[in-house]
């Protein structure tokens, strides 16, 4: 992501990372994506949010393929909104969990002596000056918690808190950019304010079981 980063200036979804650039518009042509179109520029981006001339962007200076895909690893993703009925291939975990990635920008406050205020991105040109890694949600398949977690924080990290929804059995489905809130968004957060009291360990706590690499 890193390296996409420095070629494209946006990170893109992890699934079209396994892609030259040839092979890459053929996958988002099969999965409804046809370039210059506004859903192309949407489902590139990690967030759906829009990259302007994006066609014209991968032919100057992608540099794919960036990763390999384990096909012993992978689960299917579903991009809701584009009116395609495909479902990308995407690079899972030990534990059948897709790879997920964090990307918190930093909104310094128009008050003086204030502390700025965290979100997601929400253009594809923002940098993620406070956070970016990738994140494993480990065994438990939820964002933070340890190994033995109540059932109802389960459910409440599944539905609420991950950036993914399960549809069935090894599918996924992405996020449209709403539904990257300030839920979500504390999920990777060292501190641990109310409703979440300590024994609840979010992403990056100790106590957490999930995996991450920041870059």
């Amino acid at each position: 992501m890193s390296f996409v980063y420095q070629d494209l200036g946006i990170f893109p979804k992890l699934c079209w990372l396994r892609f030259n650039l040839p092979s890459l518009i053929a996958e988002m042509n099969g999965l409804g994506l046809a370039p210059d179109t506004a859903v192309f520029n949407t489902a590139f981006e990690y967030h759906s949010n829009n990259v302007p001339n994006l066609y014209s962007k991968l032919q100057a200076k992608w540099r794919g393929s960036y990763i390999a895909l384990n096909p012993e690893r992978s689960v299917k993703i579903q991009f809701p909104g584009y009116g395609g009925t495909g479902m990308a291939d995407w690079q899972a975990d030990a534990w059948g969990n897709p790879y997920m990635a964090y990307f918190i920008h930093t909104v310094p406050s128009a008050t003086v002596g204030a502390q700025p205020t965290l979100r997601f991105l929400a253009s594809a040109q923002e940098k993620a000056d406070y956070f970016a890694g990738i994140v494993s949600y480990g065994r438990n398949h939820v964002p933070g918690l340890g190994d033995f977690p109540a059932q109802s924080l389960i459910d409440d990290r599944r539905n609420n808190r991950s950036l993914y929804k399960g549809t069935g059995p090894n599918i996924y489905q992405s996020l449209v950019p709403s539904e990257y809130n300030q839920a979500r968004l504390e999920m990777i957060l060292l501190v641990t304010p109310s409703p979440f009291p300590a024994t609840e360990p979010r992403i990056r706590d100790v106590g957490s079981d999930d995996r991450v690499v920041e870059f």
